[in-house]
């Protein structure tokens, strides 16, 4: 979350802390149109929007659904469901309670809901598997090797395999509360999905059925992306878009725009999953140096020099929380220059990499101290260091 300096426009995520303290808040949330509630929910983020679903009616989610599950791919194009995008809402809704998120999906039209759930499961009839392994299978042993580390679990006379492993718990939750809260549709739901499954097995063997070649690789590379996310490696097309982005902006346009950069914005938020996926604590326990490609975590043994060392001495006695987040960033920004950036025709060494981050923070700090009359150290309490990157970085190229 940015915190503004006085007179800067309010962040989205400010905007929702506002939101979240009116009076009266369910009945607000609740008398929005649904397309005002989903361009909330849009400008906040889905994953930090779990209050405002949480207090949203059943038939206001199912309206945001049409307008958030679905996208073009470029104007003109028809409009294609989002996979990935139901599972992430699968998972928000989930963390209002499963029964909450099974009474929004009942409300779902039940072809829409089939077609959704059919995105992210592959559904058999038990005694119908059984009889196709039987017949098919010459090695008794191929498929539970086939089956090994794929998410699955009985309900009711079908068995259900999760398309991907992220998402697998909060989607089995929300299953198994429709199959208490509403059975019947959950049967019925199911029995399309199962035929849907024997039809692709009229074409495909089990082992294609079960695991796509495509999601394999998508599989792969996302958990790839998982753990060097979590260790703190920035893509180098990330890193390079993110310096681009600065090349592409004005000096003006950085001053008068406080909201982090939608790179930036989302490689915090991706981390931050990654690390949570994998059980790790939150606080300052996970706010720890990042890691770069030659194993060296680029933040500076010695405080930086000038008066960012001083402002970063005054906000570790004040904030100690907020310290360690503005060390984080820089060692991010060290990252970036690492992963995307070149020194001469030569990429950056770690050490010259945070060098010329401290450096470009530190002119990025000076002048928006100047800039908005702010002492020092209240412009590095209230803005990321990414933030006074741009700005350095801008200036040190002009």
């Amino acid at each position: 979350m940015t915190t503004t300096l006085i007179g800067s426009p309010p962040s989205a995520r400010t905007a929702l802390a506002r939101l979240l303290d009116t009076p009266d808040l369910v009945a607000t949330i609740q008398a929005m149109p649904p397309r005002a509630l989903a361009a909330t929910i849009a400008a906040v983020g889905l994953e930090d929007a779990g209050e405002l679903v949480a207090l949203a009616t059943t038939p206001q989610l199912v309206a945001v659904f049409d307008e958030d599950l679905w996208s073009q791919a470029q104007a003109g194009d028809d409009e294609r469901f989002e996979p990935a995008r139901f599972q992430l809402w699968l998972e928000v809704l989930a963390e209002a309670g499963a029964t909450f998120a099974a009474a929004t999906l009942a409300a779902m039209p039940e072809d829409l809901l089939a077609f959704a759930l059919q995105q992210l499961l592959v559904v058999f009839d038990i005694d119908d598997l059984r009889q196709h392994v039987e017949a098919t299978e010459r090695d008794p042993d191929h498929f539970d090797k086939l089956i090994d580390g794929c998410p699955h679990e009985d309900v009711g006379s079908y068995e259900l395999f999760g398309r991907y492993t992220d998402g697998w718990d909060a989607l089995l939750d929300v299953v198994l509360a429709l199959d208490r809260d509403h059975s019947a549709l959950l049967t019925r739901v199911l029995d399309r999905c199962a035929a849907a499954s024997a039809a692709a097995l009229d074409e495909h063997d089990l082992e294609h059925v079960l695991a796509p070649a495509e999601m394999l690789v998508a599989d792969a590379a996302g958990e790839r992306a998982d753990r060097r996310a979590a260790a703190g490696y920035v893509a180098p097309a990330d890193a390079r878009a993110f310096l681009a982005l600065i090349d592409q902006t004005s000096l003006a346009a950085l001053l008068a725009d406080d909201a982090r950069d939608p790179i930036t914005q989302a490689y915090f938020r991706d981390r931050a999953r990654a690390q949570a996926r994998r059980g790790r604590q939150t606080g300052a326990a996970r706010l720890r140096p990042l890691a770069v490609p030659e194993s060296t975590a680029v933040v500076p043994t010695a405080p930086p020099p000038g008066g960012l060392r001083r402002a970063l001495g005054e906000l570790a006695a004040l904030d100690g929380a907020a310290h360690t987040l503005r060390l984080e960033e820089l060692a991010y920004l060290a990252n970036v220059l690492v992963a995307g950036g070149t020194l001469g025709r030569r990429a950056y060494r770690p050490v010259e990499a945070a060098d010329a981050a401290i450096a470009a923070c530190e002119r990025g700090l000076h002048h928006l101290s100047t800039h908005t009359g702010h002492d020092l150290a209240a412009v590095l309490a209230a803005t990321p260091a990414d933030q006074l990157f741009r700005i350095g970085w801008k200036l040190g190229a002009a």
